[in-house]
């Protein structure tokens, strides 16, 4: 699902020169929007939780989309295709290079029981893909750095290379709660891997409503859904319980639900407590895995 496919330069060269559509105040809106997301807010962070309990802690974060790390070239593509009326973005190809991960602990970042949460995590991804993951050696520019901040889980999107440090953080707690569920850990991998979340893809309103009336002002931007011609579901069918969906009270102004599925799905919308098997085949089609296609 939700792979991105194009190069930057195609990007760049695209926007020059459709008009823009928008005005100066709504364009300075979404940069602002999109601009704090990058600022660290550990207090905001529990202040969120205890407002909105019922979300995932990665929706609580405040990142873009609650969890991702925006970069700057990054910031500059959104703006300027929201000026032009587009919902839609694309990043240089984000694979990892010969499917491999290169990461590492933050120094003193993580007792030996949280390591070993994250280890797991890893070592399952391993399990159900080609995937490898290496650990950082002294030559190694690119690579994830995991650390235990305060402020949420959140993490980088996809691989490039002059970005250099990779930000994966989550929040330290038990094994098993908030930020280290298993399936937590695995969902800001996936994001690491170069997927965004399930309810941004193009055909997400087939699937599901958006209640925009409960949503927190100034995050509504935080459910815009993309292209067809900019994300790749992989020949996958929506998955209401993979581990990439938002909860359905995402965001929440009011503790009323920002999501409603549409059809009748098993499962609960927004679980972590396990990854489905559509998200390990989404992992195994976008880094071209033996009999992935099969």
């Amino acid at each position: 699902m939700l792979r991105i496919a194009l190069l930057v330069t195609i990007v760049c060269s695209a926007l020059a020169t459709p008009a823009v559509v928008r005005t100066r105040e709504e364009i300075q809106a979404f940069r602002s929007f999109l601009e704090s997301t990058k600022s660290g807010d550990g207090i905001q962070f529990a202040a969120r939780t205890m407002t909105n309990p019922l979300a995932n802690p990665e929706e609580n974060s405040g990142k873009f989309q609650g969890d991702i790390i925006l970069d700057d070239f990054m910031i500059e593509i959104l703006v300027r295709q929201y000026a032009m009326g587009r919902n839609a973005y694309t990043w240089p190809n984000t694979k990892w290079p010969n499917n491999t991960v290169v990461w590492e602990f933050g120094e003193g970042e993580f007792d030996p029981r949280l390591q070993a949460t994250i280890e797991e995590a890893i070592e399952d991804i391993k399990k159900h893909t080609c995937l490898k993951f290496r650990y950082r050696e002294a030559g190694d520019t690119a690579f994830v750095r995991l650390t235990g901040k305060a402020d949420g889980c959140y993490a980088s999107i996809g691989y490039w290379e002059p970005r250099g440090v990779h930000e994966m953080n989550l929040a330290r707690d038990e094994p098993g709660v908030g930020c280290f569920r298993h399936a937590t850990i695995v969902h800001e991998w996936m994001h690491i891997l170069g997927f965004l979340h399930m309810h941004a893809t193009y055909n997400r309103d087939d699937y599901v409503k958006i209640i925009e009336e409960n949503i927190t002002p100034g995050l509504e931007h935080n459910f815009d859904s993309y292209t067809q011609d900019l994300i790749d579901n992989l020949g996958i069918e929506y998955d209401y319980v993979s581990c990439l969906h938002y909860g359905p009270y995402a965001f929440s102004r009011n503790g009323g639900k920002t999501i409603v599925a549409l059809k009748e799905h098993a499962g609960a919308m927004g679980q972590r407590l396990y990854v489905t098997s559509d998200d390990w085949l989404r992992i195994n089609r976008h880094y071209n895995c033996k009999g992935a296609w099969d």
